[in-house]
């Protein structure tokens, strides 16, 4: 009998296998998620939306893909009320990965959902008037399609050994899907894995990245294809992006960072930050928060550590063997849950926030439904778990997921079986009313996120007249109801005087987060590190001059309504361990710092400035990379 060689080979994939549904124009409005898109379609839903939204919806190409298909990305804000660019921002891409498409869908669901409800809820009117959505459904738009694309040849009339293209405009239907690769055309002892440049996009950044040898599909060097060059280059163009969220599939969790490093290199502060996203997360989807990074296996601890157990009585040899057995059996058992998970070099994850500074997560959307699980809080892998995808894909597939095994002879290795798992289904849910729910779940999460970015408001503006020049009778100065300042001697204008005065400015951030990553604070030489906030004063009629130094505030980093807490926490922690010199040193400085702010949202600075007589419009501009920038008048009367 010959034994049986199973391959996940299948050189093409028939209409009834694989067939999802006809190429078809559409509108933006009758875009839904009961089917899967693929490119062509993506495209004119994409168009559509830019169509019917032009004041809120821009699409940028990013660049070309290997095949040459452009790498879209929509630009989602109110342009009217300020610039995209000056507005803090989210960014969310999908397709990293060409067989996890439903991220792609998650991605359009999400600027649907933003898009159609600008003039019927407050709350996404709010957002897009201050905040900005950079949204990419494909950045790999070369294998999502692959993976999407219905089957486009069908068997040609005039000689059955060569495959025709259809013509969808005729209303010809494929019977066919070409695979790239059906051999070992490399030599390497594996089959069909030859993809379109063969790298593992979410494997080619530049954060902690490895060769080839040591993580698969990494590339050549780090940025080598165009579609993470392309990727970077954006976002290191826009630092106003607060958060990135990358949608993959596969593992039905919200990953954090690190996948290559240990938690000690996040600060303490950054950790509750994403904890508290993280249980946000799993009140909206019931997915829990992770980390890539293997945990090693904790070592014994107790008072019985190390000793070596004894018995009164004389051991048999029974004894002993029984012991024996006892021993092995824990050691198979030891050396099962200390399976380490591979360590993954390069991603996306982790270059977003240890090198471009920002917080980022990867929500894995898509594992198998808890009903079908025997045990739901489990991650078994043997028998029952593959038992309990079959009955999922029968019940909700309709029997697709698995192929059956068939003969077929293969011109390198002879007879073999072709069959098994298509990751394809294991990847993604059924369309339909589990892709609409999970789609919901995770733009609600995205809308969220864009609520915490960092806010900066003006929370007051004082003006102190210290001398009129010429006089030395000391001048006051009011605020009326419309915001104009008035600067008078008494019940006495001045007029035809300067005046030489101090303002002082507080600043504000309203916003959950502070405008700077506890990481990025410590990085000192990163190449997309936040500056200060900045506060800038001008008058347009050149009737104030600046004469103190520096001209220009900087407030450095602002802290948010929810990370202040954590932050005079820390900082508590901190002075407690100093020694008792620099702890009377430190408190000086924190009393001193306390006269100008009340909190760690809260930052102030000051000018002395000399303003000529008669009226004149201060404009106060303060800007942050991660906050936005905001503008201000003021005007002054003499």
């Amino acid at each position: 009998m010959k034994k049986r060689k199973h391959l996940f080979l299948i050189i093409i994939f028939l209409a009834a296998i694989l067939y999802l549904a006809p190429v078809h124009a559409f509108p933006a409005k009758d875009f839904d998620q009961s089917k899967y898109h693929n490119y062509a379609e993506l495209t004119k839903i994409l168009k559509g939306f830019q169509s019917k939204y032009s004041n809120l919806a821009k699409l940028h190409s990013l660049g070309k893909s290997v095949n040459g298909k452009d790498l879209w990305l929509l630009e989602v804000t109110n342009h009217k009320k300020g610039k995209a660019a000056e507005k803090p921002a989210l960014f969310i891409n999908g397709g990293l990965r060409g067989n996890e498409v439903v991220t792609t869908e998650v991605c359009l669901y999400t600027a649907k959902y933003l898009l159609d409800n600008y003039n019927k809820m407050d709350d996404v009117k709010k957002l897009l008037d201050s905040r900005t959505f950079y949204i990419v459904p494909a950045v790999n738009p070369d294998a999502c399609d692959f993976t999407v694309k219905n089957p486009q040849y069908k068997i040609n009339k005039l000689d059955a050994r060569f495959m025709s293209e259809v013509n969808a405009k005729k209303g010809e239907k494929g019977e066919y899907k070409l695979m790239i690769e059906g051999i070992d055309n490399d030599k390497d002892e594996k089959y069909n894995e030859d993809g379109v440049g063969g790298v593992d996009l979410n494997h080619n950044f530049p954060s902690g990245w490895k060769m080839n040898y040591e993580q698969a599909g990494a590339g050549m060097y780090p940025g080598s294809e165009p579609e993470s060059e392309a990727l970077m280059r954006f976002l290191i163009d826009h630092p106003n992006v607060t958060f990135v969220v990358a949608f993959q599939s596969g593992e039905g969790k919200l990953y954090r960072p690190f996948d290559h490093l240990a938690d000690k290199e996040i600060p303490s502060l950054d950790q509750k930050v994403y904890e508290k996203i993280g249980e946000k997360y799993k009140e909206l989807t019931g997915l829990p928060l992770t980390h890539g990074f293997p945990e090693k296996p904790k070592k014994a601890s107790g008072p019985n550590r190390g000793k070596v157990e004894t018995k009164s009585a004389p051991q048999t040899s029974s004894d002993l063997r029984q012991r024996a057995t006892a021993r092995r059996e824990r050691s198979t058992k030891q050396k099962v849950t200390q399976k380490k998970k591979p360590i993954e070099y390069g991603t996306f994850l982790d270059w977003a926030y240890k090198d471009y500074n920002v917080y980022s997560f990867c929500p894995s959307v898509w594992t198998l439904p808890r009903e079908y699980k025997s045990d739901p809080d489990t991650t078994k892998k043997g028998l029952e778990d593959k038992l309990a995808w079959l009955k999922f894909f029968e019940k909700e597939w309709g029997g697709k997921g698995f192929v059956p095994w068939k003969k077929y002879k293969h011109p390198q290795l002879g007879e073999v079986e072709i069959g098994g798992w298509s990751c394809f289904y294991k990847k993604n849910p059924p369309a339909g009313d589990r892709l609409k729910k999970l789609c919901k779940d995770n733009a609600k999460f995205c809308v969220e996120l864009a609520e915490m970015t960092p806010r900066l408001e003006i929370k007051e503006i004082e003006i102190n007249p210290i001398q009129v020049l010429s006089d030395v009778t000391k001048a006051k100065s009011s605020s009326d109801a419309d915001g104009t300042i008035k600067i008078s001697q008494g019940s006495k204008k001045i007029t035809g005087k300067a005046v030489i005065a101090e303002i002082k400015i507080k600043v504000e951030n309203t916003g959950n987060l502070g405008s700077r990553t506890a990481l990025g604070k410590k990085t000192r030489y990163s190449h997309q590190q936040p500056r200060s906030v900045l506060v800038s004063l001008e008058e347009k009629n050149g009737k104030m001059e600046i004469l103190s130094i520096p001209r220009i505030l900087r407030l450095g980093v602002i802290e948010g309504t929810e990370t202040k807490d954590l932050v005079k926490t820390s900082e508590e922690t901190e002075t407690r361990n100093q020694p008792q010199g620099r702890q009377e040193q430190r408190q000086q400085r924190e009393q001193k710092k306390k006269e100008d702010e009340d909190e760690p949202n809260i930052k102030s600075g000051k000018w002395l400035v000399k303003i000529e007589g008669g009226s004149a419009e201060l404009i106060f501009r303060v800007k942050s990379e991660k906050a936005g920038t905001l503008v201000k008048k003021v005007r002054v009367e003499l």
